[in-house]
């Protein structure tokens, strides 16, 4: 399976240089899964090889190998290869102007992808359908569809998805010969396919742009611009070795030199291209290739290979129902009849040109109505578009509005919270604080108290300890201090004074101090001096 995916890489990376070279290479891709018997690696390899051939230009074989795909994509319920399958298949039947199927192809593929919720696909599927209505020149269906298929490419933000819906745009209008919004929507296109190419390295958008672009110019009338973008997109197309491409060149190349009447120059474009067309087996754009060839060689005499050429034309364009070329081939062919006078085939291609001529007539009206009631539809649209995004607008304000109101009241709330919360906390940080200062301020009066009571007290004591020194000065001024050596009788215990007289110790103390004697009888004295008292006394 790697080895198969590895291969498959591969091809797609010389793809991007030469489709034609990766053709083996896918073949390979193809046979080696089935070698290995590996269903998923067969249905990628079929798919892989199956755009390959679409982008080369053989719708047939695109188609064979998607059906291959599918069919083993659908024996795995792989739902979203299926959707693919179906798709690509659908873009094979619309360049094979084969409408019906390709609707088909493309609902099928809608009513599958939707459910997968894959932006791309849904809008590349819807991008196609609308396509498909827009060739049927069911204009209004398709543009709606455009819208549609825009949203989902740039909710995806896919670049190449909105290049094809630009360029896909342009054909519509240049269809419906409103050149100033095909060029418009081509130069978009353009834009988108440039922004693409410097990211992938892939040119294949810019140069069908180019190409469009040199379409329109020839529309308008202005030559000398669209050989500029034809030359350009001639020369992408010739690097990209894609046949349908480069025929597609070729045409555009051939067209220019046509109406600058280079007859020669336009007849080898245009039979180059022929020869693309024929080699990869596709009828697209070959109507206009043959009524060209045809033109051409009418105007250098050949009337026999004009006439063949110009029948061939018809046949095609009836097939695909181009009626323009039908009406202009038809106008051509009974001109020559009649020039060889040939009556029968004369009057049998007059009523064709004519019953066309009515029909190409009223598609013309038809078409001017169509593109007036387009734009005009557009124009609603883009009323409708403006007054609902102004609405939207408006009602995304007021929802604006509305929420910044519940934020601001949010944000109140949310401050009138904080304010509360912070004043409790201040309040109860206050109340803290106060008791702190209360039982502080007590503490502080108690000590106040104790040391105005120890200050008293202090005071007091001093007060008193100064009276006291006061009395003791007082007393020490009174007190008449004895010292020194006092003689004394050793016998009778008289003192000599100063004068050197003995007299009684009670009068010397009374002389040298304050003190004053009382006499009285000691116990021991008492027995010796009146023991016959105390004898009495006891008995």
């Amino acid at each position: 399976s790697k080895k198969v995916a590895l291969t498959i890489q591969l091809a797609n990376r010389i793809a991007v240089q030469s489709r034609q070279d990766a053709i083996p290479i896918f073949l390979r891709a193809v046979a080696l899964a089935r070698s290995i018997d590996d269903k998923k690696a067969v249905g990628d390899a079929l798919y892989a090889a199956g755009e390959n051939y679409y982008y080369i230009g053989s719708q047939e074989l695109t188609n064979t190998y998607m059906q291959q795909s599918m069919e083993i994509a659908e024996e795995l319920a792989d739902s979203g290869r299926i959707g693919q399958c179906l798709l690509r298949m659908g873009n094979a039947y619309y360049l094979l102007n084969e409408q019906a199927k390709a609707e088909e192809c493309y609902l099928d593929a809608l009513a599958i992808i939707q459910n997968l919720h894959d932006p791309i696909l849904i809008g590349r599927t819807l991008n196609n359908l609308a396509n498909t209505y827009g060739h049927w020149g069911q204009y209004v269906k398709a543009l709606n569809l455009y819208d549609t298929a825009r949203q989902y490419y740039e909710t995806a933000g896919y670049i190449e998805g909105l290049g094809w819906l630009n360029f896909s745009i342009a054909r519509l209008y240049k269809q419906i010969s409103d050149t100033e919004n095909a060029l418009k929507h081509s130069q978009m296109a353009l834009h988108y396919y440039q922004q693409l190419s410097e990211s992938t390295g892939d040119s294949s958008g810019i140069l069908i742009c180019y190409g469009q672009l040199g379409d329109i110019y020839i529309q308008t009338g202005d030559l000398d611009k669209a050989l500029e973008y034809h030359q350009v997109a001639l020369r992408l197309r010739q690097k990209s070795g894609v046949k349908s491409a480069i025929a597609d060149g070729y045409r555009g190349m051939g067209e220019i030199y046509y109406f600058q009447k280079n007859y020669t120059k336009a007849l080898e474009y245009f039979e180059e291209a022929l020869k693309l067309r024929r080699d990869i087996r596709t009828t697209t754009g070959t109507a206009t290739l043959m009524k060209y060839t045809g033109l051409i060689y009418l105007e250098q005499g050949d009337i026999k290979k004009g006439r063949n050429y110009l029948l061939g034309a018809l046949s095609i364009a009836r097939k695909s129902r181009q009626r323009h070329i039908e009406k202009e081939v038809l106008g051509k062919i009974t001109e020559i009849y009649l020039e060889q006078q040939d009556v029968e085939k004369t009057k049998k291609y007059f009523k064709q040109f004519i019953a066309v001529s009515d029909s190409v007539t009223n598609f013309e009206i038809s078409n001017k109505i169509t593109a007036y009631l387009v734009n005009d539809e557009i124009d609603k649209q883009q009323k409708e578009k403006q007054q609902l995004t102004q609405e939207k607008r408006i009602v995304e304000l007021e929802i604006a509005q509305q929420k910044n109101v519940q934020r601001i009241l949010i944000l109140l709330s949310l401050s009138s919270l904080f304010i509360i919360f912070g004043i409790i906390i201040l309040y109860r940080q206050k109340s803290r604080d106060n008791k702190r200062l209360i039982v502080k301020n007590t503490e502080i009066f108690t000590a106040h108290q104790q040391l105005k009571h120890e200050i008293e007290e202090r005071i007091n004591v001093e007060k008193e300890r100064e009276t006291l020194i006061g009395e003791l000065k007082e007393s020490l001024s009174r007190i008449k201090t004895l010292s020194g050596l006092i003689p004394i009788c050793a016998n009778c215990k008289k003192i000599r004074n100063d004068d050197g007289y003995y007299e009684q110790v009670e009068k010397y103390i009374m002389d040298h101090s304050d003190a004053v004697f009382s006499h009285g009888i000691c116990p021991d004295c008492m027995k010796i001096l009146y023991s016959d008292l105390i004898r009495d006394k006891e008995s």
